[in-house]
């Protein structure tokens, strides 16, 4: 049920990204009185992306408690996972579909060692934010921005 969701966030992410609606967005992004003059009716989509950037986190934490089968209000205004929200997004690549799935799986894959390691294991909030730290200072726009500044060719395969 996960992978579908993921799926289906990963689909709507890159059919918005490559929309007529996606573009609209892009203009409001960088002008929106210029992408009002424009033609761009921008407070109709400002509402529907808010509404749809809303609906995906409020599918994916649905999911999450209903298969923990117990709501705290710890485990959802938890600290490590803002944190852990932000590294994703960051190490993959803002803008990017692909970047953020490349990120999340490499944040995963390091914080399943980090748990298990007896030396690390209780410094996973504190590498999480050298890691955002490094990302910030040395890759700013994330592992895919860095690949598509080396190959830039793969730009139109991967987006």
């Amino acid at each position: 049920m996960m992978v579908a969701v993921m799926g289906l966030s990963l689909y709507l992410s890159y059919a918005i990204k490559t929309s007529k609606f996606g573009l609209g967005l892009l203009a409001i992004g960088q002008n929106e009185d210029a992408a009002a003059i424009l033609g761009v009716p921008t407070p109709r989509y400002k509402a529907l992306v808010y509404s749809v950037s809303a609906f995906l986190p409020a599918i994916a934490g649905g999911l999450y408690f209903f298969k923990s089968a117990f709501i705290q209000p710890a485990d959802a205004f938890d600290l490590s996972l803002s944190t852990e929200a932000l590294v994703v997004a960051m190490l993959g690549g803002q803008g990017t579909v692909t970047g953020v799935a490349l990120g999340a799986y490499l944040y995963e894959e390091l914080r399943g060692y980090l748990l298990v390691s007896e030396t690390f294991s209780h410094f996973q909030l504190v590498i999480a934010g050298v890691l955002l730290l490094v990302i910030v200072l040395f890759f700013p726009s994330g592992l895919m921005g860095f690949i598509y500044s080396r190959f830039p060719r793969l730009q139109k395969v991967l987006e």
